[in-house]
């Protein structure tokens, strides 16, 4: 597996937030998680899946939406911590796998419910909530 930062410390914890950052280009939807920010323990972290890398970061604020207007690009946030009551769950597990193009991020929370994040044969993004 191919991976690039530290795992954030966060089995065990309950999720304070979970944003993914979708990618729009020209007002089409291009990626629905180009970017995942959690919070847990009062500490945001990013995930992004790329080519078959996992990339883990810190963050120094909060996630906010923005655009790149000269190139119709624009990084609008789903808040799907909250869409999915995913808020204030604690997570029992996190898994992730990579290969040569493609890399998934698993989060299984208490409830039994699991996000996934993946990234297919070097194509862009997606999440699902399954469970």
């Amino acid at each position: 597996m191919e991976m690039i930062g530290e795992v954030p410390d966060i089995v065990g914890k309950r999720c304070e937030g979970l944003i993914c950052e979708a990618f729009d280009f020209k007002g089409e939807r291009v990626a629905d998680a180009n970017v995942v920010h959690l919070r847990f323990s009062e500490t945001w972290h990013r995930l992004i899946i790329d080519s078959g890398v996992i990339f883990w970061r810190l963050s120094e604020k909060t996630p906010a939406p923005w655009q790149v207007e000269a190139e119709n690009w624009s990084y609008p946030h789903t808040d799907i911590g909250i869409a999915f009551d995913l808020v204030g769950q604690r997570l029992t597990k996190l898994d992730m796998d990579t290969d040569n193009l493609s890399g998934e991020v698993r989060f299984l929370f208490e409830d039994g419910r699991t996000l996934i994040v993946e990234s297919r044969d070097g194509d862009c993004t997606r999440y699902r909530l399954e469970g």
